[in-house]
């Protein structure tokens, strides 16, 4: 009989059933003793499961799959290995081969893989830290997976340590680790306060995200799919104490932009609304995403609405007249003119 508090699990990266009391189970504690699996990689690969096959599967559960292109950015071997064995899957490392600069790839590396897995490195990644999102985006097949974890709280924007970082260089000073960078302009800075993570050298913290500015940088990259693997999965003995540093699977989905509410959904014939300075009517979308670079047009009906403007969170486009001219019920949709992509939005009703 199990102890009171005392969770079994099957472990999902090498298969062993595991006990492990619930309360001491933590992100980077060890809770399985045959492999040392903790939290934060069980839950990765519990979200790369997901984010490939759809479902909860073990790492010896799934298919061989060499098809499945990935990399890994330094990942533990305790998944690396098992991967490298059931999918066309690499670990690599920025000091040696098979090398991966995040921050600096080829036109080779670009839409290579179908999916990439980054557990806690983007928090070491130099400034701008938006490099490494754009490109781990294009690393990106149409439609592949980025599930990645990173440190990150739930204040109100990330912090970056060193936001100035051009030429650095770490010294030893009484015994104390210093920073000393000098800027794009010439200024000469220095840091003593510094946070390593398991080592020195390219293990400096140079960062601590938070949850939104987490979301706002992939968002910018170009990530307009976003989960959030809040939920505990106790079958693998995932369990968050903590709503903050959870594995994120992110994806790209080639729709122009993602629509939250619009209007008017309705109008009368010959009507005004949301009149501008000349007295036309205006359409408003709000909306979550619009692809980086898309060009975009406003459609109602058969008619392009004119005057389009687009900006993070909104578009509007003034209301073709011969589109109030008669009683009709006409579709509205926005679409990418270069590749004929669509996403329809509702109907606009006009009436008597």
């Amino acid at each position: 009989m199990n102890k009171p508090g005392t969770l079994t699990f099957k472990c999902n990266i090498c298969g062993t059933m595991c006990e492990a009391q619930a309360a001491a189970l933590s992100r980077e504690e060890v809770s399985c003793k045959s492999c040392g699996s903790t939290v934060r990689m069980r839950g990765m690969m519990h979200a790369l499961s997901i984010a490939l096959f759809g479902r909860a599967l073990t790492l010896p559960e799934f298919p061989e799959r060499k098809d499945l292109l990935g990399k890994g950015m330094s990942d533990w071997d305790g998944y690396a290995k098992p991967l490298s064995k059931k999918l066309g899957y690499i670990n690599t490392y920025y000091h040696k081969a098979p090398k991966l600069d995040v921050t600096n790839i080829s036109r080779d590396d670009e839409q290579s893989v179908d999916f990439l897995v980054s557990t806690d490195v983007f928090e070491h990644v130099a400034p701008p830290v938006s490099i490494a999102f754009e490109n781990a985006r294009k690393m990106l097949k149409p439609g592949g997976a980025f599930v990645f974890s990173v440190p990150y709280g739930l204040q109100g924007e990330t912090q970056e340590h060193f936001p100035n970082l051009h030429e650095f260089k770490l010294e030893t000073r009484d015994d104390k680790r210093t920073l000393i960078n000098r800027t794009r302009d010439g200024r000469i800075e220095e840091f003593s306060e510094l946070v390593f993570h398991g080592g020195e050298g390219e293990t400096i913290e140079m960062r601590v995200f938070s949850e939104s500015g987490l979301l706002k940088d992939l968002q910018q990259a170009g990530f307009n799919d976003v989960q959030i693997m809040k939920d505990p999965y106790f079958e693998f003995g995932i369990y968050w104490p903590s709503p903050w540093s959870l594995p994120i699977i992110a994806r790209m989905t080639h729709i122009p932009v993602k629509v939250l509410d619009w209007g008017p959904k309705s109008m009368s014939v010959g009507g005004v609304v949301n009149p501008q300075a000349d007295g036309r009517s205006a359409m408003w979308l709000k909306v979550a995403y619009v692809r980086p670079g898309v060009n975009l047009e406003l459609r109602i009906g058969d008619h392009v609405a004119d005057g389009l403007v687009v900006t993070d969170d909104l578009i509007t486009g003034l209301i073709p007249f011969a589109v109030l001219k008669t009683q009709s019920t006409q579709s509205v949709s926005v679409a990418d003119v270069d590749t004929g992509s669509r996403v329809r939005v509702g109907f606009l009703m006009v009436a008597e």
